[in-house]
């Protein structure tokens, strides 16, 4: 075998077996350009994404006779912290970009970042986006936004409050769980729905007023809120999810339109039925 056919022999080798006996570095994700530790991606000649912070994904597999060991692990070149402005237009090599989205994980893990101020150029959150973001207190969710996607608010302990812009029409499933420090959220009246476990474990959530818009809560919306005392569901209300209202300990008041309380039996456990109260719509 020649040195070309050797080396060429090789090449394919490490391709099919690198992943077995050794690591492999990459970017996952391939940003554009990174401007203040941010990173963004072009989606086309006017418009750019962010996809938050550049990391590295490092996997080690290790093989045995016995059996097969593989660890993966985040290795994070920047991570925003502090107080966060994320721009509603960049320039980069003379051209003009709008901010238009931010992508799904993108913030993920960004344990020191407080809040975060998000233009109205946006109107796309990815799931998941400000994931465990632990620290964070405040939010300015942009005008533009149709919807808060699956987990984009989940585990952002410290935030204390949210309001729902007109613009959105569904809160997703875990959009804001786990905010333990959550007290109010105003929610809009182009809301259409609640998805499944959207405040669950909002421990400091006390009252809630879900607007005329809303036609279903699903499956645990508001499951284990300790501190819910009351909450007023209006009369488009067509479906709720089981556990909707499981584990709210205090809760001692649904109010309801008037003429809607038997309506009202029917969605909700009967261990419910004497917290049902009519008010004059």
């Amino acid at each position: 075998m020649n040195i070309k056919k050797s080396t060429l022999f090789l090449l394919i080798l490490l391709a099919v077996c690198g992943k077995t006996f050794g690591y492999n570095y990459f970017n996952q994700m391939e940003e554009d350009f990174c401007h203040k530790g941010v990173c963004y991606k072009i989606l086309n000649n006017k418009e750019i994404e962010v996809i938050g912070h550049n990391f590295r994904l490092i996997e080690w597999v290790t093989c045995s006779d016995e059996d097969m060991l593989k660890t993966k692990k985040h290795v994070y070149d920047t991570l925003p912290s502090g107080r966060l402005v994320i721009p509603p237009a960049l320039k980069y090599k003379g051209v003009t970009y709008r901010v238009v989205s931010i992508a799904k994980e993108a913030f993920r893990d960004c344990e020191g970042l407080v809040s975060v101020v998000i233009p109205n150029s946006v109107t796309r959150i990815g799931e998941s986006a400000f994931y465990c973001c632990y620290a964070m207190t405040d939010v300015v969710i942009p005008n533009g936004l149709t919807s808060i996607e699956n987990g984009v608010f989940n585990e952002c302990s410290s935030l204390t409050s949210a309001v729902i812009p007109n613009s959105v029409t569904r809160i997703g499933n875990y959009a804001f769980a786990n905010c333990e420090n959550l007290r109010s959220v105003t929610i809009s009246n182009s809301v259409k729905s609640i998805g499944s476990h959207a405040f669950y474990l909002c421990e400091r959530l006390k009252s809630v007023t879900i607007p005329n818009s809303v036609t279903s809560l699903e499956r645990g919306s508001f499951r284990e809120c300790y501190e819910l005392k009351s909450i007023t569901i209006p009369g488009s209300v067509t479906s709720i999810g089981k556990q909707a209202f499981w584990g709210c300990r205090t809760l001692s008041r649904i109010n309801v339109p008037k003429g809607s309380k038997e309506r009202f039996k029917s969605m909700l456990p009967e261990k419910l039925w004497n917290m049902i109260c009519e008010y004059r719509s």
